[in-house]
């Protein structure tokens, strides 16, 4: 039993490396009290014990309950928006899309604040509708590990007593001088290429060593972030993210100076990536390769048996049809775990987390079966 031990330590400690680090949305305060009529600031911030470099997400405020006045980008840990900022008051759905050029790693950092007005008595909660966080590591990385939002009272307003209001003194209002216009940067040329034999996205500007931002957008609307920085000549050369699935993306680059000034954003290319086996993670395959060593394992024990004595033949061929009886379930059981609608659905790390446990399981299952064929085998 010691190498089926063996195969266990050697599939956990394997198929789990990749979950240990992450990072989450939250809303604070977390609990609050507020009374009717008045008004209070919550912030969405995240939390992440490894660099993170783009925060998109939709925030769900009852609109019942209070009435978003207004949302705020000022001390985000976020220095570049994909899109601004922006709330809609009948939905009460709040939504923010940013960059950390530079990257972020700590607790705590404002993403953005939203200014509500509580509007009657009761309970309830702010609620993520969707968030996603991803990883400074060049790949777009996935690294959500939890979104929780806030739960809130609101009581009734305390009694104040009147006091005349005194009007202020008339003061006239001096109209504003016009900021002078921003003039954007020159959009970028970006090509499909390659670098050092992996597909890559090739580009073009007039901006040397400038930053460059890579906005790659799968078919269902999901995005991945992955930043750079131009040559001495404003070129740019970028691998594409291993990370993405195969499907459709379109791809848009844009230049950032260091004065935080953006360019247009660039021509628009679209590329195919990838394949059905280029989804399969690498704990995947380790569990292929687990799965493949214990069939070969029980095939040639039951050869060697075989060919050692064979006037039990009528009994090994009972055997073999029980083995291969079980073979054929696990492989129903392997189909069904790594099939693309399964594989589909591994977005988050908690979804991965909950699809590694699935799989871990069937392992178990698949090993203590196939060990009994074995068992089974070597008492004839």
């Amino acid at each position: 039993m010691r190498k089926n031990s063996f195969i266990k330590l050697f599939a956990l400690f394997f198929l789990f490396p990749g979950i240990a680090f992450g990072a989450s949305l939250s809303v604070s305060p977390s609990n609050f009290v507020v009374e009717a009529g008045n008004r209070i600031s919550v912030k969405v911030v995240v939390s992440s014990d490894s660099s993170i470099n783009a925060v998109s997400g939709n925030l769900l405020v009852p609109p019942g309950f209070f009435e978003i006045e207004s949302i705020s980008k000022a001390s985000s840990v976020l220095n570049f928006w994909v899109t601004e900022p922006s709330f809609t008051k009948s939905s009460g759905t709040a939504r923010f899309e940013g960059v950390a050029l530079n990257g972020f790693t700590g607790s705590s950092g404002g993403i953005v604040t939203l200014n509500l007005k509580a509007l009657k008595t009761g309970t309830g909660s702010i609620s993520f509708q969707t968030g996603q966080v991803l990883a400074n590591d060049g790949q777009g990385t996935d690294v959500t590990k939890g979104l929780t939002g806030a739960t809130f009272t609101i009581k009734e307003a305390s009694v104040k007593p009147v006091v005349p209001e005194k009007k202020p003194e008339p003061v006239p209002v001096l109209a504003p001088e016009p900021e002078p216009a921003k003039i954007s940067l020159k959009a970028p040329e970006i090509v499909y290429g390659n670098k050092y034999g992996e597909p890559a996205i090739v580009g073009v500007s007039e901006y040397p060593k400038s930053q460059v931002l890579l906005t790659f957008v799968a078919q269902d609307g999901s995005k991945i972030f992955i930043t750079g920085n131009a040559d001495e000549d404003g070129g740019f050369t970028t691998l594409v993210p291993r990370i993405i699935k195969h499907g459709s993306y379109s791809v848009t680059a844009t230049m950032i100076a260091d004065d935080g000034d953006k360019s247009l954003v660039s021509n628009q290319i679209t590329i195919i990536f990838g394949n059905f086996f280029s989804d399969m993670s690498l704990w995947i395959w380790l569990f292929l390769l687990i799965i493949i060593l214990l069939i070969s394992y029980l095939i040639f024990r039951f050869v060697s048996r075989f060919y050692k004595n064979k006037n039990i033949t009528p009994l090994v061929k009972k055997e073999v049809h029980q083995a291969e009886d079980v073979l054929h379930e696990s492989f129903n059981i392997l189909r069904k775990d790594v099939s693309p609608k399964n594989l589909g659905k591994e977005s988050t790390l908690g979804e991965k987390q909950a699809q590694i446990d699935t799989i871990k399981e069937h392992l178990d299952y698949a090993e203590k079966a196939i060990t009994k064929e074995i068992k089974d085998i070597d008492s004839l």
